[in-house]
């Protein structure tokens, strides 16, 4: 993977209490003419010597945790919808990777299963966020998808804005939910819990990241 590097070829110099861009220059001629100079950055994808490994590349750095809180034998057993959701953590996006600035965010439920392998009938997901960072609301992709608890894969979004760097989701702020179809032939008792794994994967038209 490449690595990214920025240098600054600069001569730096302290005028009178100011920080200035300077080279050495002749006396000034008798008519007073200008002079230029030159600053530069350069840009290295490859630095062995001070390797950062978020350089040059596209990772799934957190994902958040929802809770549903506690249900009654009757929802379960009735099924419900649109139980609200406490969504715990940000999903943060990294991508610092030269040219390409697509990606592809994916999500995969599994059923809701208690430690004894019971687990409850179909469920159905519904994430939803934004992009924190004020300048990315309207031209990074929203996160708005429905995501039944089947095992399969679902494409959450897919981001065409041409930005790099640094994107934070709060599902916290928005309405995230979850529905149940019946479950009426399953002996339950208080204090059960029921979790259903999620895998999130982000993938470019390169290989897809390591899913978390």
């Amino acid at each position: 993977m490449k690595k990214l590097l920025v240098s600054l070829s600069l001569i730096l110099a302290m005028l009178g209490g100011t920080l200035a861009v300077t080279k050495p220059v002749a006396a000034a001629t008798d008519d007073n003419k200008a002079l230029d100079s030159t600053a530069t950055v350069n840009v290295d994808a490859t630095n062995p010597d001070n390797p950062n490994p978020e350089d040059g590349r596209l990772l799934l750095k957190s994902v958040p945790d929802f809770h549903y809180g506690t249900l009654s034998a009757r929802q379960i057993f009735n099924g419900f919808q649109d139980q609200q959701a406490q969504a715990d953590g940000q999903l943060v996006i990294v991508d610092n990777r030269l040219g390409d600035d697509q990606w592809q965010l994916s999500v995969k439920a599994d059923a809701f299963k208690r430690a004894d392998q019971q687990s409850l009938n179909a469920g159905l997901l519904q994430l939803m966020a934004l992009p924190m960072a004020a300048d990315q609301a309207d031209t990074t992709a929203s996160i708005n998808g429905k995501v039944p608890t089947d095992g399969a894969t679902h494409v959450l979004t897919t981001n065409r804005s041409g930005l790099h760097g640094l994107v934070k989701y709060n599902f916290a702020k928005s309405d995230n939910t979850l529905s149940l179809d019946a479950t009426n032939r399953l002996a339950i008792k208080t204090n059960d819990t029921f979790t259903a794994p999620l895998t999130w994967t982000l993938a470019a038209s390169q290989p897809a990241v390591k899913p978390l």
